[in-house]
């Protein structure tokens, strides 16, 4: 804010306390020779941000014109957040030089991280003033105001409610799931949140504080799972630049088993075998979740022991599928035997009891989700499948 006084009229005349008021000047404080050079008052009130976290809250008073030295220019300022006084200071000029003239200044430096987020702002007096003699003097006041909010930075791109799912080794970072994707990484950002004219520099520090190392983090921030969770905010990213350090904590949720969706079904497969069907629901760390959703599955099977085989029995195909085959949150195992094998496969009835308890062939079984690739996905079921006579069965260790 710049201001110029041309004329006499510009001024306030004060008498100085204790002498009389009288009209001899002894000093001059302004041009009157034409062609006038005029005395300039220049008002100085900013706030910035000279750095990611430092806050220049600056006031100022000069005086320029070919008579700066005969006058006295003065600041006072006082600086707030938000509603707060967090510091306060005066000035009165002293200046050798006539470019910069008379010169009062005084700048308050503070940092957000330690005062607080808010509408910084000063508040600032100003006083140029003049002896013409016999106590007379010219005086010019202004009283002025500068603010600058500042936000509290922030990690963006985290995921959805701070959350990773975690599908074991060699499963895609994004494993399709039940309407969309359940995502094994993020890769975060960093808002500072600064204005268009701010002097934000710097290059965030990412860091993390993670006991059951669950997650790693990488320095440009690509957020990644990497163990079973326990779907409790086990670990922390931290982001750190000049003073700030911003923080986020973190969930990462896992399939963890295999639970019934319904009781198991066996029908007959036309005149000479069964099919038990075991419906399986996934379920994960989260208590509260209704489960994981159609997700990529597969089956592996150790070496078969066939106790009861005379002939025939041959071994059953692992399954393996891009999604669930029998609702949104379930899929069907289908453990069958059909055929002229001996002794001979047949049905004789839907649900225990059944006719026949003597196991004719049983293996190691496994079931992994989050993929269909071998070697990959996280193991949810490690348990023994057997075959009967009549039915099929499998159990968990």
């Amino acid at each position: 804010m710049m201001h110029v006084v041309a004329f006499l009229s510009r001024y306030v005349y004060y008498c100085v306390p204790f002498l009389l008021c009288g009209h001899a000047y002894t000093q001059p404080c302004h041009d009157m020779t034409p062609p006038q050079q005029p005395t300039t008052f220049v008002i100085i009130r900013n706030a910035v941000r000279t750095g990611f976290n430092n806050v220049a809250l600056s006031a100022g008073t000069q005086v320029l014109g070919p008579y700066w030295f005969n006058w006295t220019a003065f600041v006072s300022t006082t600086a707030y957040v938000d509603t707060t006084a967090i510091g306060s200071g005066q000035n009165q000029g002293n200046s050798n030089n006539p470019i910069i003239g008379n010169l009062a200044y005084i700048s308050l430096n503070e940092q957000p991280s330690a005062r607080g987020t808010g509408t910084y702002r000063n508040y600032n007096y100003h006083r140029s003033s003049c002896d013409i003699g016999d106590g007379l003097q010219l005086i010019d006041e202004d009283w002025t105001s500068a603010f600058l909010p500042v936000s509290t930075p922030q990690i963006s791109q985290l995921p959805y409610n701070n959350s990773l799912w975690y599908f074991g080794p060699n499963t895609p970072q994004a494993v399709p799931v039940l309407g969309g994707y359940a995502y094994q990484f993020a890769n975060l950002g960093f808002e500072k949140n600064c204005l268009p004219n701010d002097n934000c520099a710097g290059t965030v520090v990412w860091s993390k504080l993670d006991p059951l190392d669950l997650i790693s983090l990488s320095s440009v921030g690509r957020l990644e799972s990497k163990k079973e969770g326990t779907c409790i905010f086990d670990s922390t990213v931290r982001a750190t630049l000049d003073g700030w350090q911003i923080t986020a904590d973190i969930l990462v949720n896992s399939p963890t088993g295999l639970i019934p969706e319904l009781p198991d079904q066996t029908v007959a497969w036309g005149s000479d075998g069964f099919e038990t069907r075991k419906f399986w629901r996934v379920i994960d760390a989260c208590p509260e979740q209704f489960g994981v959703g159609s997700v990529a599955h597969r089956e592996q099977f150790g070496m078969f022991s066939n106790p009861g085989v005379v002939s025939g029995w041959p071994d059953p195909e692992t399954t393996s599928a891009s999604e669930f085959n029998y609702s949104q949150y379930a899929f069907i195992d289908h453990i069958s035997s059909h055929g002229s094998y001996n002794p001979q496969p047949m049905f004789t009835s839907g649900q225990a009891p059944f006719t026949y308890n003597s196991i004719i062939k049983f293996a190691p079984q496994s079931w992994f989700v989050g993929s269909q690739a071998p070697g990959a996905g996280l193991r949810v079921f490690n348990g023994e499948i057997r075959y009967y006579r009549d039915h099929g069965d499998s159990s968990q260790q």
